[in-house]
């Protein structure tokens, strides 16, 4: 953005920001917040802003909406002290997750690319030693510091964080948070969770899930899958199960070129395996394609991720994804209700953070199924046979063909997809994945955590 537009945007930012003060003033709290809402979307720099936010949240006790905004400064300006300072008081335990964040590397999301770690990215090369900054998902909100990935050397002691002596999930355990997620997955899934209309439907998902029959026409071609015709896949499937700590669920199995499982729904859950994942993918590709979606049911946010796959309302554009249109046509419907209450100004923004988090939930869902088939060559060779448009394409893939395209290429830049991208499909953010799964399989947790599993 050039300084004319920057100073622009920065004046109408401030007549806002001047007439939310005001509003605020007559005792018109909503409407100021709304005003100081409106005013970062001319300038999401415009920290003051965030900071007078911070003020009027806590003035009401919503000491959660405070700690928000006061993150979203730090994440783009790690010296505010007032933000610090305010974070430190209202949240210590966020505000010590940033500093321990903060001494390991910069955020990859909205990403510095610097030569001392560029060891870490050895097969994308040096990376931009200008240090050009880019962001992946707007100005909205600014990306989290999941900073860990791009450490120096995660083999000291200091660049990994110290492993649980007893982490893995057992059978006996609830599902929700695992010792294997990306760190920042919980964060910015309580903030897709915090928001109203998300809540709303999540719930109306749940109450679908108890009334089976309305969901009939999402998998009405799938059939139960024959374990006895199926006996490898159903093995390699309990073997996920086991893994994850999970108990049951139900395997369908449809006939069309997709390389993607499909989660349908949870309690109980349901899984739809697509016979091109069978083709297309050796035992430790489909083990690793099995257990990351199983991953997403396991976390127990499978309802959120479909809201999420919902509102994004990203294009399919894979040959033979029948069984993924056919479930996001029937939530549609189901939930027509509630979509047609969301403004277009609010469906993009609501856009953007489905995105943020389901860039990290796909980073938590590739650790889970790494750990699953416990080959991280071929887990590296299942995400990028992933991105491919067919079968034809995947069969095809070598690893190391993959990721020369990527060369030279700043990995942060790589994060930085637009949200029409789905995560988990886009080439670019598969080498990103490949890269972060590398990193973290070296790291002191996950070795921990890989010899517990092995168990």
């Amino acid at each position: 953005m050039d300084s004319a537009t920057h100073d622009h945007d920065r004046a109408l930012a401030y007549q806002k920001f001047i007439a939310a003060q005001q509003e605020v003033d007559k005792g018109h709290l909503d409407r100021g917040e709304d005003l100081a809402k409106e005013a970062l979307e001319f300038d999401g720099g415009y920290h003051e802003v965030r900071l007078w936010l911070a003020d009027l949240y806590l003035a009401q006790a919503e000491e959660y909406q405070a700690s928000r905004v006061l993150q979203d400064v730090i994440y783009q300006d790690r010296e505010n002290a007032e933000a610090w300072e305010k974070l430190k008081k209202v949240d210590p335990q966020s505000a010590a997750r940033l500093e321990r964040i903060g001494s390991i590397a910069p955020d990859p999301f909205v990403s510095t690319n610097r030569a001392e770690y560029a060891g870490d990215f050895e097969e994308l090369g040096a990376g931009n030693e200008e240090g050009e900054e880019s962001s992946g998902w707007g100005v909205d909100y600014d990306s989290a510091a999941v900073a860990e990935i791009l450490a120096g050397d995660p083999d000291e002691e200091e660049a990994a964080e110290p492993a649980a002596a007893e982490s893995v999930v057992s059978e006996d355990q609830a599902r929700g948070s695992a010792p294997w997620e990306y760190e920042q997955d919980r964060d910015y899934l309580l903030r897709w969770q915090a928001e109203p209309i998300v809540a709303a439907m999540t719930a109306a998902l749940h109450e679908l899930w108890v009334e089976a029959v309305k969901l009939v026409p999402a998998y009405a071609h799938c059939a139960h899958m024959d374990r006895a015709k199926h006996a490898e896949i159903a093995e390699e499937a309990d073997k996920c199960l086991h893994k994850l700590g999970m108990h049951d669920c139900e395997l369908l199995m449809v006939a069309e070129r997709s390389l993607y499982p499909v989660p349908m729904q949870d309690d109980p859950p349901k899984l739809t395996i697509p016979t091109g994942l069978i083709r297309g993918m050796t035992g430790p590709q489909l083990e690793f394609h099995l257990g990351r979606m199983l991953e997403y049911i396991r976390a127990g946010y499978l309802a959120e991720m479909q809201v999420a796959d919902l509102i994004a309302d990203r294009p399919i554009r894979l040959v033979g994804d029948e069984t993924n249109q056919a479930l996001r046509d029937a939530l549609s419907d189901l939930l027509a209700e509630s979509m047609s209450k969301l403004k277009r100004e609010e469906r993009q923004r609501l856009t953007k953070l489905a995105h943020a988090w389901q860039q990290r939930s796909t980073l938590s869902a590739d650790r889970a199924g790494w750990l699953c088939c416990d080959d991280l060559d071929h887990a590296c060779l299942a995400i990028a046979k992933g991105t491919a448009r067919s079968l034809d394409e995947a069969a095809k893939m070598t690893l190391a063909g993959f990721m020369d395209q990527f060369k030279g290429q700043d990995p942060g830049q790589l994060a930085a997809i637009l949200p029409k991208e789905w995560p988990d499909r886009n080439a670019g953010y598969g080498a990103y994945r490949i890269q972060m799964l590398r990193w973290w399989a070296r790291t002191a947790p996950a070795a921990a955590i890989r010899e517990e599993f092995a168990d």
